[in-house]
């Protein structure tokens, strides 16, 4: 007969989890300058949502919502139009990925420091998003 069955199912969060945060120095873009964000990600494959998401100064840069698949990466780009206070990002996750609307506009201030922040959501506990590696470039311009 078994005694013990073990330490039982895993339990973790279902609010908001802040997974890596980085601040871009102010002014390190300048006026036509490039951030260009690469990252893979890793969760669980089942049928609870996952959210994970991208953001640039408190701008939505990515935020998919996944169920049945496991893993995905994704590199983006941001860049100044001739000012530290208006952006171009684009509208899919891949630079070669077509998409049926139009290059996203942004309004955030570069000339001050700014947060790249990466964060998830799972809808159940036993769920599990994480960051397997990122790689950010800051090109000046």
């Amino acid at each position: 007969a078994v005694v013990d069955a073990g330490p039982g199912a895993y339990t973790g969060v279902t609010s908001l989890q802040v997974l890596l945060g980085l601040t871009i120095p102010a002014g390190a873009l300048g006026p036509n300058g490039v951030l260009r964000v690469t990252v893979k990600w890793n969760y669980a494959n089942s049928a609870g949502t996952k959210l994970i998401a991208v953001l640039f100064g408190g701008s939505n840069l990515y935020s998919p919502s996944r169920t049945t698949s496991l893993s995905e990466g994704q590199m983006f780009t941001l860049q100044n139009r001739g000012s530290q206070s208006i952006q171009l990002g684009q509208s899919g996750a891949l630079l070669s990925q077509a998409a049926a609307t139009s290059h996203p506009v942004f309004a955030i201030n570069t000339a001050l420091a700014q947060n790249l922040i990466f964060q998830s959501t799972q809808n159940t506990a036993t769920d599990f998003s994480m960051i397997e590696g990122v790689l950010v470039e800051i090109i000046p311009g």
